[in-house]
């Protein structure tokens, strides 16, 4: 389930039932400096109370469901800010990323797992095409083909474009992916770089037509 509190807030209550053991997890993009690299990170229930009663018409009947939670069953799960990674695999390919391990996306899009799918789907093809002899060559063209995935069938973009794909990474032939916005350019950038103009009185540019 997930509520809206605020633009800077977005709310997910995750309910885990394990070895009839009730778990429930926050998940908030509220900064108050205490994020904690954990998985196991607690909280108080009358801090779960706290935050959800600034949330409008959040039901009164998860608020019982937080009251009754046993000690420590409350998990506050941190939602921190991350520079987009430059690689998903290991150097020899053997170990890869998928899904929202490689495309970071709020829990509350709900894309992780349809991107997982995706990708895996397109890694399944590019190492099909390529053979067991190059695998590292198959796995840097999935990364090439999935960098900037916006609207294809996976499966049909690999095939249409993994030789193009090949041979730009062999001999640095140009190659552009088709599946972005019309008009984008993608330009790298970093967390520190948008701390930097926050605030800055000035409108933020997205290059291409999104809509």
């Amino acid at each position: 389930m997930t509520w809206n509190l605020t633009h800077k807030v977005d709310l997910l209550l995750y309910q885990i039932y394990f070895y009839s053991l009730l778990k429930i997890g926050f998940s908030s993009l509220q900064d108050i400096g205490s994020v904690a690299e954990s998985w196991g990170q607690t909280a108080e229930i009358e801090d779960a109370l706290s935050f959800t009663a600034r949330i409008p018409d959040f039901p009164e009947m998860m608020n019982r469901v937080i009251k009754t939670t046993p000690n420590d069953g409350i998990i506050d799960w941190k939602m921190v800010w991350r520079d987009p990674q430059m690689t998903w695999s290991s150097p020899e390919g053997r170990v890869i990323q998928l899904g929202d391990s490689a495309h970071t996306f709020l829990p509350s899009s709900g894309n992780g797992g349809t991107q997982a799918v995706e990708d895996a789907i397109s890694l399944t093809t590019c190492l099909q095409i390529a053979g067991k002899s190059n695998i590292p060559g198959a796995v840097e063209v999935h990364h090439k083909l999935r960098q900037m995935a916006w609207q294809h069938d996976a499966e049909d973009y690999a095939y249409e474009n993994y030789g193009k794909a090949l041979r730009h990474l062999l001999t640095d032939e140009p190659f552009q992916n088709t599946d972005i916005p019309p008009r984008y350019i993608y330009k790298p950038w970093s967390i520190q770089e948008l701390l930097s103009i926050e605030g800055e009185p000035k409108d933020v540019e997205v290059d291409g037509d999104w809509s």
